[in-house]
């Protein structure tokens, strides 16, 4: 397993959920990514779907990091949006980052209220501690009624050298097609443009995750989000982004 290159992970047990073990992931690019994302196609939002989406738009289809937190959903509350604009902030204050490059993502119990400051007083650690080959970490720290985590790897050889990706997901119960209680995280270190790879996630969710059902409810909080940060100094041309997008996982 050979991770993107430009990546950095931490996880903590921040009090989210009861049980004791990690409940609060940061994913780190080291420099500004090409984003693109899908969400949920509830009528009913939560606050951290609401925030990504405003962010990208803001940022331009750009990402440095992915803040997580599993046992509480954010949502259906009266301080959601707050909440996850606060925590942004936290994060970017201290990523040293424009706040619209955070993206929000929760995942948990609907109509309670998130305590902030569970979120911002565990980030400085999470910074500090931030590793990276931790992405096995991050990957476990999402999952809420999943028995085991969910993750794939891929290596594409292309002309100019090679492009590793890396996916971990979550989500065991009430998925259906258009996704459902799912989050997912893909990193890639080749240089991909914006548009390209809002095309890419296009066709693969319509693939993969758009075909899925196992009770048919959707989610107020599914978040499927793609970053590339080029960090591999990797450029596939059009011929070879087709290749990358059918990639087979290890």
């Amino acid at each position: 397993m050979n991770l993107p290159l430009g990546y950095a992970y931490a996880t903590t047990y921040a009090g989210i959920r009861q049980a004791a073990k990690d409940d609060l992931a940061l994913i780190v690019s080291g420099m500004p990514a090409n984003a693109a994302a899908v969400f949920t196609q509830n009528r009913v939002q939560a606050a951290p779907v609401r925030l990504s989406r405003r962010h990208l738009k803001l940022s331009r289809g750009l990402a440095g990091a992915i803040l997580v937190n599993a046992g509480n959903a954010n949502c259906a509350t009266r301080t959601g949006d707050a909440v996850a604009l606060s925590t942004c902030k936290a994060a970017a204050k201290l990523l040293k980052m424009p706040v619209v490059q955070v993206l929000p993502a929760s995942t948990g119990v609907i109509g309670v209220e998130l305590d902030p400051r569970k979120i911002t007083g565990a980030l400085p650690d999470l910074v500090l501690n931030l590793k990276t080959d931790a992405f096995e970490a991050a990957a476990h720290a999402i999952l809420t009624t999943d028995l085991v985590s969910k993750t794939a790897f891929a290596e594409v050889k292309l002309r100019r050298g090679t492009a590793r990706i890396a996916g971990m997901t979550k989500g065991s119960g009430m998925i259906q097609p258009l996704m459902a209680t799912t989050l997912a995280f893909v990193l890639t270190d080749a240089h991909i443009p914006g548009a390209a790879l809002r095309a890419m996630l296009k066709r693969g969710v319509e693939r993969s995750y758009n075909r899925i059902s196992v009770d048919g409810d959707t989610s107020t909080n599914d978040t499927l989000a793609v970053l590339a940060n080029g960090a591999s100094g990797v450029r596939p041309d059009p011929q070879e982004l087709r290749g990358m997008a059918k990639a087979r996982a290890s």
